[in-house]
């Protein structure tokens, strides 16, 4: 997601919310965002849960298209942490095409230790150059 699209979400929400530990800095940055939602902030939740309904449409278009039985996610999202994924499998659970809720749709793969990059036999790409929209 870009920085831009998170200061969007992020100014959307921020009025609600006027006690909080995500500041305007913090907002653009997906990794601060997860790590207050994480911790229990509002604001961030509300971010990460718009966010999470965007993941969800795209995974669900995914499956539409090529009805996988496992969509792994890596980079940034695999370190979303335990608010995102909750939120996101919650949201993946009430699709109409998917068949048996209680299995997992989504894995989080944590191929490496380093959030910096992420690796492919192509080469590395930064994670910030990653887009879910």
């Amino acid at each position: 997601m870009s920085p831009e699209s998170l200061r969007s979400i992020w100014k959307k929400y921020e009025a609600a919310y006027p006690h909080n530990a995500l500041d305007s800095r913090k907002a653009v940055d997906i990794r601060e965002v997860f790590l207050e939602a994480n911790s229990g902030d509002l604001l961030a939740e509300a971010v990460v849960d718009e966010f999470a309904v965007y993941m969800a449409r795209a995974i669900y278009n995914i499956v539409l298209m090529y009805d996988p039985q496992q969509i792994i996610l890596q980079g940034l999202l695999a370190y979303g942490g335990e608010y995102l994924e909750e939120k996101l499998n919650d949201l993946v659970r009430i699709f109409p095409s998917y068949g048996n809720a209680d299995t997992g749709l989504v894995t989080y793969s944590k191929i490496i230790d380093s959030d910096d990059r992420l690796y492919n036999r192509g080469g590395a790409v930064r994670a910030e150059q990653l887009s879910v929209w």
